[in-house]
């Protein structure tokens, strides 16, 4: 079982963020159970996955509020080669109902390289494709939007295809985000620095991290030019 709480604090004050997370999980490492909780330790909503017990691929996800009404059904398929091809998912509030559903293709080489989102009435609403280099990591993306236009990506990763620089354009082609990660020997990432379109500094975030015996981080500290925010985790190990 894993527990994580996270809080914030700045000069003037403490801010619970308000929410908790709990979880737990199969024989497999797989995750069974989801529960958010609110700062007040009240359950926030709880989602139950199910798998196919010869493969151990997810099949369904059900989220229910607080009250144990569904909010959420969401469905997986895969291909012949256990990679996820699709999904639909229901939401359900007071209101109405909304759907989505999505496609994925992949290469040879088992990378995804295309993305397509449906609406309710099965339209297409944006497609995404995905770009590799020659070890399988991923170098850039285009979107388009059938209502907001086109975005794009470039990202640089390092060895273990983590990525080290991410630069975002928006429709007009100009950069809309750009961020550079540096990370620790867990992988564990100890530093974001994001940039203004002119490519002066805009913000640096620094994580230091606490572990415990298993080498698991159990703390969390995130601070930048304003806020600190420290995620704590509780796991229990079982034999």
């Amino acid at each position: 079982m894993l527990k994580s709480h996270y809080y914030t604090s700045n000069n003037y004050s403490t801010i619970e963020l308000g929410f908790q997370n709990e979880y737990e999980f199969n024989k497999d490492g797989t995750v069974s159970v989801h529960r958010q909780y609110d700062n007040k330790e009240k359950l926030k909503n709880e989602t139950k996955l199910e798998y196919d017990r010869e493969t151990g691929l997810r099949l369904k996800a059900v989220e229910r509020n607080a009250v144990k009404e569904i909010t959420r059904e969401t469905l997986y398929k895969y291909n012949d080669v256990g990679q996820l091809s699709a999904k639909w998912e229901k939401f359900l509030n007071i209101n109405n109902e909304s759907y989505l559903s999505l496609s994925l293709k992949y290469d040879e080489h088992g990378n995804k390289i295309e993305q397509n989102v449906y609406n309710r009435e099965g339209e297409l609403t944006s497609q995404t494709k995905f770009f590799f280099d020659d070890r399988n990591h991923l170098i850039s993306y285009k979107r388009t939007s059938m209502h907001f236009g086109e975005t794009s990506g470039d990202r640089t990763s390092n060895d273990k295809n983590l990525p080290t620089e991410v630069i975002r354009y928006g429709d007009d082609g100009e950069i809309s985000g750009h961020w550079k990660h540096r990370y620790d020997e867990y992988d564990n990432e100890v530093e974001l620095k994001s940039y203004h379109p002119d490519g002066s500094l805009k913000l640096t975030e620094v994580n230091t991290y606490e572990y415990d015996d298993h080498g698991n981080w159990i703390k969390k500290t995130s601070m930048d030019n304003v806020d600190t925010t420290i995620t704590e985790r509780k796991i229990k190990y079982y034999k």
